[in-house]
Protein backbone atom coordinates (compact mmCIF):
# COMPACT_ATOMS: atom_id res chain seq x y z
CA UNK A 1 0.00 0.00 0.00
CA UNK A 2 3.17 2.60 -0.20
CA UNK A 3 4.35 3.89 -3.59
CA UNK A 4 8.33 4.24 -4.27
CA UNK A 5 10.11 5.02 -6.78
CA UNK A 6 13.34 4.32 -8.30
CA UNK A 7 15.62 5.28 -10.70
CA UNK A 8 16.92 2.23 -12.95
CA UNK A 9 18.74 2.30 -16.23
CA UNK A 10 17.35 0.10 -18.85
CA UNK A 11 19.27 -2.85 -20.48
CA UNK A 12 19.89 -3.37 -24.13
CA UNK A 13 18.27 -6.79 -25.43
CA UNK A 14 20.94 -8.31 -27.63
CA UNK A 15 19.50 -9.73 -30.03
CA UNK A 16 17.56 -6.87 -31.19
CA UNK A 17 18.95 -3.58 -29.47
CA UNK A 18 16.07 -2.43 -28.03
CA UNK A 19 16.38 -0.61 -24.41
CA UNK A 20 14.48 -3.03 -22.25
CA UNK A 21 13.56 -3.14 -18.14
CA UNK A 22 12.85 -6.51 -16.90
CA UNK A 23 10.48 -7.04 -13.55
CA UNK A 24 10.40 -10.15 -12.07
CA UNK A 25 7.03 -10.88 -10.02
CA UNK A 26 7.99 -13.31 -7.25
CA UNK A 27 4.00 -14.38 -7.87
CA UNK A 28 4.33 -15.50 -11.42
CA UNK A 29 7.05 -17.25 -13.10
CA UNK A 30 7.67 -17.50 -17.03
CA UNK A 31 10.30 -18.74 -19.20
CA UNK A 32 11.38 -20.54 -22.74
CA UNK A 33 12.29 -24.39 -22.84
CA UNK A 34 11.89 -27.66 -24.43
CA UNK A 35 8.60 -30.47 -24.26
CA UNK A 36 10.40 -33.58 -23.86
CA UNK A 37 7.51 -35.85 -24.39
CA UNK A 38 3.89 -36.55 -24.46
CA UNK A 39 3.04 -40.13 -23.31
CA UNK A 40 -0.08 -42.57 -24.24
CA UNK A 41 -2.67 -40.78 -21.33
CA UNK A 42 -2.41 -37.67 -23.05
CA UNK A 43 0.14 -36.07 -20.20
CA UNK A 44 3.45 -34.00 -20.90
CA UNK A 45 6.71 -33.86 -19.58
CA UNK A 46 8.93 -30.90 -20.31
CA UNK A 47 12.21 -29.35 -19.14
CA UNK A 48 14.18 -32.29 -17.17
CA UNK A 49 14.53 -30.03 -14.41
CA UNK A 50 12.57 -28.31 -11.79
CA UNK A 51 11.53 -24.35 -12.35
CA UNK A 52 13.59 -21.96 -10.79
CA UNK A 53 13.50 -17.84 -10.49
CA UNK A 54 15.89 -15.55 -11.19
CA UNK A 55 18.08 -15.93 -8.52
CA UNK A 56 18.32 -19.87 -9.19
CA UNK A 57 16.30 -21.06 -5.94
CA UNK A 58 13.84 -23.67 -6.76
CA UNK A 59 10.27 -22.65 -6.80
CA UNK A 60 6.67 -25.23 -6.20
CA UNK A 61 4.30 -23.52 -9.00
CA UNK A 62 0.91 -23.21 -8.20
CA UNK A 63 -0.55 -24.48 -11.07
CA UNK A 64 -0.04 -22.31 -14.55
CA UNK A 65 -0.19 -23.53 -18.58
CA UNK A 66 2.32 -23.92 -21.38
CA UNK A 67 1.99 -22.12 -24.67
CA UNK A 68 3.50 -22.44 -28.08
CA UNK A 69 6.43 -20.75 -28.51
CA UNK A 70 8.83 -18.86 -31.46
CA UNK A 71 12.48 -18.82 -30.99
CA UNK A 72 13.88 -15.63 -32.34
CA UNK A 73 17.65 -15.07 -31.73
CA UNK A 74 20.20 -17.35 -29.64
CA UNK A 75 22.65 -15.94 -27.52
CA UNK A 76 25.36 -18.41 -28.03
CA UNK A 77 27.00 -20.17 -25.03
CA UNK A 78 31.14 -19.44 -24.19
CA UNK A 79 33.29 -20.84 -21.61
CA UNK A 80 31.97 -20.11 -18.20
CA UNK A 81 28.68 -18.44 -19.29
CA UNK A 82 25.46 -20.28 -20.17
CA UNK A 83 24.13 -18.89 -23.61
CA UNK A 84 20.32 -18.74 -24.35
CA UNK A 85 17.25 -19.09 -26.83
CA UNK A 86 15.55 -15.75 -26.95
CA UNK A 87 11.58 -17.42 -27.35
CA UNK A 88 8.45 -15.33 -27.40
CA UNK A 89 4.75 -16.60 -26.89
CA UNK A 90 1.42 -15.60 -26.68
CA UNK A 91 -1.12 -16.49 -24.53
CA UNK A 92 -3.98 -15.29 -26.77
CA UNK A 93 -2.86 -18.22 -28.95
CA UNK A 94 -3.86 -20.31 -26.07
CA UNK A 95 -2.79 -23.22 -23.73
CA UNK A 96 -1.75 -26.37 -24.80
CA UNK A 97 -1.15 -27.39 -21.33
CA UNK A 98 -1.98 -27.70 -17.65
CA UNK A 99 1.06 -27.74 -15.28
CA UNK A 100 -0.30 -29.28 -11.91
CA UNK A 101 3.29 -30.84 -11.34
CA UNK A 102 7.22 -30.07 -10.78
CA UNK A 103 10.21 -31.82 -9.04
CA UNK A 104 13.19 -32.12 -10.23
CA UNK A 105 13.13 -34.01 -13.54
CA UNK A 106 11.04 -31.15 -14.86
CA UNK A 107 6.98 -30.16 -15.13
CA UNK A 108 4.08 -32.49 -15.76
CA UNK A 109 1.08 -32.20 -16.61
CA UNK A 110 -1.91 -32.70 -19.16
CA UNK A 111 -1.32 -32.37 -23.07
CA UNK A 112 -4.69 -30.62 -24.91
CA UNK A 113 -2.28 -29.27 -27.93
CA UNK A 114 -2.72 -31.07 -31.35
CA UNK A 115 -1.57 -34.41 -31.51
CA UNK A 116 -1.30 -35.27 -35.09
CA UNK A 117 1.72 -34.02 -35.56
CA UNK A 118 3.52 -36.13 -33.33
CA UNK A 119 5.47 -39.12 -33.68
CA UNK A 120 5.53 -42.07 -31.76
CA UNK A 121 8.50 -43.82 -30.45
CA UNK A 122 10.06 -46.11 -27.77
CA UNK A 123 11.05 -45.47 -24.65
CA UNK A 124 14.84 -47.50 -24.02
CA UNK A 125 14.94 -49.14 -20.75
CA UNK A 126 18.13 -46.93 -18.51
CA UNK A 127 19.98 -49.92 -19.03
CA UNK A 128 20.60 -50.50 -22.48
CA UNK A 129 21.87 -46.40 -22.74
CA UNK A 130 25.61 -46.85 -23.78
CA UNK A 131 28.22 -43.95 -24.66
CA UNK A 132 28.27 -43.25 -28.23
CA UNK A 133 26.33 -41.68 -30.82
CA UNK A 134 22.86 -40.03 -30.22
CA UNK A 135 20.66 -37.11 -31.18
CA UNK A 136 19.09 -34.78 -30.00
CA UNK A 137 15.57 -32.67 -30.92
CA UNK A 138 15.66 -28.94 -30.35
CA UNK A 139 14.66 -25.90 -31.72
CA UNK A 140 16.95 -22.86 -31.93
CA UNK A 141 15.07 -20.70 -34.64
CA UNK A 142 11.23 -20.88 -35.40
CA UNK A 143 8.54 -22.95 -34.13
CA UNK A 144 9.82 -26.64 -35.56
CA UNK A 145 12.69 -28.83 -34.16
CA UNK A 146 15.50 -30.23 -35.83
CA UNK A 147 17.54 -33.22 -35.26
CA UNK A 148 21.17 -32.63 -34.05
CA UNK A 149 23.99 -34.94 -33.47
CA UNK A 150 25.46 -35.78 -29.97
CA UNK A 151 27.69 -38.14 -28.03
CA UNK A 152 26.75 -39.55 -24.82
CA UNK A 153 30.35 -39.51 -23.07
CA UNK A 154 28.94 -41.44 -20.08
CA UNK A 155 25.94 -43.56 -19.03
CA UNK A 156 25.23 -43.41 -15.09
CA UNK A 157 24.43 -46.76 -13.70
CA UNK A 158 21.25 -45.43 -11.70
CA UNK A 159 19.07 -47.85 -10.02
CA UNK A 160 16.88 -45.33 -8.15
CA UNK A 161 16.29 -42.11 -9.69
CA UNK A 162 18.38 -39.59 -9.74
CA UNK A 163 18.98 -36.60 -12.40
CA UNK A 164 22.29 -36.16 -14.15
CA UNK A 165 21.99 -40.07 -15.56
CA UNK A 166 24.41 -38.63 -18.49
CA UNK A 167 27.21 -36.57 -19.79
CA UNK A 168 26.54 -35.27 -23.60
CA UNK A 169 28.57 -33.80 -25.50
CA UNK A 170 27.26 -32.05 -28.69
CA UNK A 171 29.31 -33.16 -32.16
CA UNK A 172 26.63 -31.42 -34.67
CA UNK A 173 28.88 -28.80 -36.42
CA UNK A 174 25.63 -26.78 -37.49
CA UNK A 175 24.02 -26.42 -33.66
CA UNK A 176 27.54 -25.59 -32.40
CA UNK A 177 27.83 -23.07 -34.93
CA UNK A 178 24.34 -21.59 -33.90
CA UNK A 179 24.41 -21.74 -30.30
CA UNK A 180 27.97 -22.74 -29.08
CA UNK A 181 26.45 -26.15 -27.87
CA UNK A 182 23.96 -26.28 -25.12
CA UNK A 183 22.19 -22.84 -24.02
CA UNK A 184 19.12 -22.14 -21.66
CA UNK A 185 15.96 -23.13 -23.53
CA UNK A 186 17.03 -26.44 -24.76
CA UNK A 187 16.80 -28.03 -21.49
CA UNK A 188 14.09 -30.98 -21.68
CA UNK A 189 15.05 -31.85 -25.72
CA UNK A 190 14.64 -35.13 -26.39
CA UNK A 191 17.84 -37.43 -26.84
CA UNK A 192 17.46 -40.14 -29.16
CA UNK A 193 19.49 -43.47 -29.17
CA UNK A 194 19.01 -45.73 -31.69
CA UNK A 195 16.29 -45.04 -32.86
CA UNK A 196 14.16 -44.52 -29.17
CA UNK A 197 13.70 -42.05 -26.53
CA UNK A 198 16.75 -42.51 -23.86
CA UNK A 199 16.36 -39.34 -21.74
CA UNK A 200 16.31 -35.25 -22.22
CA UNK A 201 18.78 -32.58 -22.29
CA UNK A 202 19.24 -31.25 -18.35
CA UNK A 203 21.92 -28.58 -17.46
CA UNK A 204 25.05 -27.47 -19.38
CA UNK A 205 28.16 -27.63 -17.87
CA UNK A 206 29.55 -23.68 -17.83
CA UNK A 207 33.18 -24.69 -18.27
CA UNK A 208 32.57 -26.40 -21.70
CA UNK A 209 29.27 -25.50 -22.74
CA UNK A 210 29.78 -28.21 -25.92
CA UNK A 211 29.28 -30.59 -23.01
CA UNK A 212 25.75 -30.95 -20.36
CA UNK A 213 24.02 -33.60 -18.43
CA UNK A 214 20.67 -35.22 -19.07
CA UNK A 215 18.33 -37.46 -17.39
CA UNK A 216 16.74 -41.16 -18.25
CA UNK A 217 13.46 -41.10 -20.00
CA UNK A 218 12.25 -43.51 -17.33
CA UNK A 219 13.06 -41.65 -14.34
CA UNK A 220 11.16 -38.48 -16.10
CA UNK A 221 8.43 -40.79 -17.58
CA UNK A 222 8.05 -41.91 -13.62
CA UNK A 223 8.98 -45.76 -14.78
Amino acid sequence: GKRENYLVTPAEDSVNGQKKLGLMLQESVSGVGTLTFVDGRGRYGALGHPVKDARGNTIEPEGGNIYPAAIKGVVPGKRGKAGELKGVYSKESGSIGEIDSDNIFGIFGKYCGNGEKLTEIAVAPRESVQPGKAYIYSTVFGTSPRLYEIEIIKAERQNSPLDKSMVVRVTDRKLLAETGGIVQGMSGSPVIQNGKLVGAITHVLIDDPTKGYAVYAEWMMGR
